[in-house]
């Protein structure tokens, strides 16, 4: 480049009108040098930027599989230790567990304990897609006793029904995973539907213990309280009067309300959660919301060897709704395994995008408003409330009250100035906020 331009000057040098033209040359051959050390630089530029987004591009997509691998691989129910029950609809296989037949044939069959899947008598005028005859348990629990156990199982407790009874197989009722519905006596038959553990198999929680279960009941005013899962005087109850969960384990003596008022909402989705910790103290939480009703500890073995119900006996009203999924552990789990429990199931049947919640502000009422001196939280969610923040407008904590350690009503304001501030309550995951008048 330098040699083109010498040879343009030398030879205008040598010519008499040619000043005007060297520089007019020169002005255009600096000007095109520029133009490609431009262009040459913004490529260099362009092309380092281009292999620094494919190396963060390449770096995020590593980072997402193995946190995907990571997160999938933690929150598997069966990698938490003392896991002795799981079933999850999604195991069930249709052609080796749910029964279709309703000829006399398999009605009468003189062995339904044994009888193969295809001889399992189903009432397809109650249950239209099939009748659940066995569902998959799969804890490493390896059963002592008696009973047809399906050969491709080599471990988990025998559960199931062989009567003629059994519960419907729903085969997309959750987000298009089948799910197990309970119902009540068809025709002649003797008992509502529900299902079933081998005696030997019947699971005995003497000490601490976390169940999960995730379920949709439904309006059952007509049937009275119901059970969720029991065994004779162990039993989750659901009281009809206030939808609330009742507790009972063998060697007490009565039976207590365990959930708030209105925490169960019938006709949606929800995981229930009944934790009791190494001190014999109870809690419940729904869709991740304590609502455990007050102070709980109760001893004694909590025995379970039925689902959708307590009992065989006619006497015992089951279950109606839905269930997906049941997880037992024998143990308390502590809080970073009770969300990979959660997030296991919501990432199978993403049941939190169906569920909806009474923590809103129709059912959080400030009283009064406007006020004085003192306030009263009319709380009718549901859910135990967690925590109260006021605000003044210009978003600056006023004032803090730790509700699960200081339950103590009416509230007292009377130290505020005179203004208008934001009151915030929170439950869980869940807040509400509102306007407060201070006169």
């Amino acid at each position: 480049m330098n040699k083109q331009i010498n040879n343009i000057w030398n030879h205008d040098m040598n010519t008499s009108s040619g000043n005007l033209n060297i520089h007019e040359d020169v002005d255009m051959i600096k000007l095109d040098n520029m133009k490609i050390i431009e262009t040459i630089k913004l490529l260099t530029y362009r092309k380092k930027i281009f292999r620094m987004a494919l190396l963060v591009i390449l770096f995020l997509w590593l980072f997402m599989l193995t946190n995907e691998f990571k997160i999938q691989a933690q929150s598997n129910p069966k990698d938490i230790n003392n896991l002795i029950f799981f079933l999850e609809s999604i195991e069930i296989d249709p052609s080796l567990h749910v029964a279709y037949c309703q000829s006399i044939d398999c009605l009468n069959h003189p062995n339904t304990e044994q009888a193969l899947i295809a001889k399992q008598y189903c009432d397809i005028s109650s249950c239209g897609t099939g009748c659940l005859r066995r569902w998959p348990d799969q804890s490493t629990y390896v059963p002592t006793g008696a009973g047809f156990k399906a050969p491709e199982y080599i471990n988990g407790r025998n559960f199931g029904q062989d009567d003629a009874e059994k519960p419907c197989f729903v085969p997309d009722g959750l987000n298009g995973h089948p799910t197990i519905k309970g119902g009540p006596p068809y025709g002649t038959f003797l008992h509502d539907k529900y299902l079933e553990l081998q005696v030997p198999d019947i699971m005995t929680l003497s000490q601490d213990f976390s169940i999960f279960l995730l379920c949709k009941p439904i309006d059952q005013t007509v049937t009275g309280d119901w059970s969720y899962f029991g065994q004779a005087t162990s039993l989750l109850n659901h009281k009809v009067a206030n939808n609330s969960l009742n507790l009972r384990i063998s060697g007490t003596t009565s039976t207590v309300q365990l959930s708030t008022n209105n925490s169960v909402q019938l006709e949606q989705w929800q995981l229930i959660e009944i934790h009791r910790d190494d001190l014999d103290n109870l809690s419940c939480v729904i869709n991740s919301q304590n609502v455990t009703n007050g102070i709980i500890s109760r001893s004694g073995s909590m025995r379970i060897g039925y689902l959708f119900s307590n009992f065989k006996s006619t006497g015992n009203v089951a279950m109606y709704g839905e269930i997906a999924a049941f997880i037992i552990y024998d143990r308390t789990l502590n809080t970073t395994e009770r969300e990979d429990v959660r997030n296991y199931l919501n990432s199978i049947y993403d049941f939190r995008t169906l569920s909806t919640t009474n923590f809103n502000a129709t059912n959080l009422k400030i009283l009064p408003n406007p006020t004085t001196d003192n306030i009263v939280i009319d709380n009718s969610t549901g859910y135990k409330l967690d925590s109260l923040a006021i605000h003044d407008l210009n978003g600056r904590e006023i004032m803090f009250v730790d509700l699960n350690l200081n339950s103590k009503l009416p509230i007292d304001i009377s130290h505020l100035e005179s203004a208008a501030y934001i009151i915030t309550i929170k439950s869980g995951i869940n807040k509400v906020s509102k306007l407060l008048l201070k006169n």
